[in-house]
């Protein structure tokens, strides 16, 4: 009794840490999907930047190409051309958002300001002669060389941080000089690509949020099965826990009447060994259960005779339907059935569950049938019985542990236990249980199996 009341003690302690730990799953489900999305935010965080650094450096290029191209025509019309109009640097200024300051023999050109205030121009102008003059420019002195004029150009930045140019140039011209200051800004392409990074920025934002989203879906649908297997294990539990509580209960109150009646103790001493046959019954089915499932059962696989095997549990079932009083038919090929690889014993063992099964449940004359017959790759087993049939609702649910499909049938003799063996010995013999309707009422359970293949 000890024993007994300890496996049942340990489950209970097992039942309550499984509702101990009821939101593990959940916990681990918010753990992967920030993994996750971490993850492939900072994936998606390198792809944006790295195509964002792309778009500057394109962005550079365009504007470097696009100024030296302006500071050339500049500098040629300068170097060649006897006049240069106001109207003309207007114009250069107007169409190509710059500054250019021209100082033709000391004098400027063009004082006010055509594209940007008066102050701003100044304040700008002064800003490059200041950058010539220490990199030794002088922008109102004649250069020595009569040929060759002089420049440096400058990459400077604004108050929004935006790149412009800039280019100071002396050039010799006739027995004078010409200066001048060149500034080209951007700010079409500046506002062009302040828009592109708030679009980056949206994309990533919006990126992110439906990586989020997705990874909630994908992580509960991979979480599905473990999900599924913990509500199976706290189903199960709590089941083993009120089957063996039932027999725990008899025991015990068969003992203390004992000491009350002890005139009948014999009777009450064997009321307790067939609890105790029970609860070993129902242990036992729960250990086959458990080994299956944790693939810690070892299977001694060998080439069987199918014809050898369904004889034996025809003799050993067939007292058991008798005392049921219903028959036992068998009907074989009249050729021998390809051999198999298989447990003999395990193999046995999910038939006879089966008939037991048939015998349970069966409320016709019509004699129970073991039939087997084959095909060119599989060979099929069947119990076939004419009882109380299967709903179709309920004919996936009748291999789920502790499930019985009649609750009048409840005779404390059976747990519902049966066909879930039945179910994980055929998958490890890497075949399948299968159920349908019998022809005229009742149901058919099919043992497929894998022929060995003859060399």
């Amino acid at each position: 009794m000890r024993p007994a009341k300890g496996r049942y003690q340990r489950i209970s302690q097992h039942y309550k840490r499984l509702l101990e730990e009821k939101n593990s799953v959940q916990k681990a489900k918010n753990r992967l999907v920030l993994l996750y999305s971490v993850s492939m935010g900072v994936i998606l965080s390198a792809a944006l930047l790295a195509v964002f650094l792309m778009n500057v450096h394109e962005q550079k290029q365009n504007k470097s190409r696009i100024f030296q191209s302006t500071a050339t025509t500049v500098y040629m019309k300068l170097s060649s051309d006897t006049t240069v109009s106001n109207t003309w640097i207007t114009e250069m200024e107007s169409s190509n958002e710059m500054i250019l300051h021209i100082v033709d023999a000391g004098k400027p050109l063009i004082q006010w300001g055509s594209w940007v205030p008066e102050e701003e121009r100044e304040k700008e102008v002064t800003k490059v002669e200041n950058l010539a003059r220490e990199d030794n420019l002088l922008l109102n002195v004649r250069p020595i060389s009569q040929k060759e004029g002089f420049y440096r150009h400058y990459q400077l930045k604004n108050e929004q941080g935006h790149e412009y140019y800039a280019v100071a140039f002396v050039i010799p011209f006739e027995k004078q000089y010409r200066s001048a200051i060149l500034i080209q800004y951007f700010t079409k392409e500046d506002q062009a690509f302040d828009q592109l990074a708030k679009v980056f920025l949206l994309i990533e934002i919006l990126g992110i949020l439906c990586m989020v989203i997705l990874n909630q879906i994908y992580v509960r649908f991979i979480m599905k099965p473990v999900e599924e297997s913990k509500r199976l294990q706290t189903e199960f539990i709590a089941a083993a826990s009120h089957e063996l509580k039932a027999p725990l209960t008899v025991i015990r109150t068969s003992a203390s009447a004992i000491k009350v009646v002890p005139e009948k103790s014999e009777h009450y001493i064997a009321t307790i060994g067939e609890e105790c046959n029970r609860m070993s019954s129902l242990v036992e089915d729960l250990l086959i259960l458990s080994s299956t499932e944790t693939k810690a059962w070892r299977m001694v696989m060998e080439r069987v005779e199918l014809d050898t095997i369904l004889l034996d549990v025809y003799e050993e079932v067939l007292p058991i339907c008798k005392e049921a009083t219903i028959g036992l038919a068998i009907s074989l090929p009249d050729n021998l059935l390809p051999p198999v690889n298989a447990d003999a014993m395990r193999l046995k063992q999910i038939i006879v569950i089966l008939l037991n099964n048939a015998v349970q449940y069966s409320k016709s004359v019509k004699p129970l049938l073991l039939h087997a017959y084959t095909s060119k790759h599989y060979v099929y087993i069947q119990v076939i019985d004419y009882g109380i049939g299967i709903p179709d609702e309920e004919k996936t649910a009748v291999f789920e542990k502790f499930y019985q499909v009649d609750s009048s049938h409840n005779d404390r003799k059976h747990y519902g236990l049966g066909l879930s063996i039945a179910r994980e010995l055929v998958k490890m013999h890497q075949g399948l249980l299968l159920l349908e309707d019998t022809e005229g009422g009742g149901c058919t359970f099919t043992i497929k199996l894998p022929r060995v293949i003859e060399d």
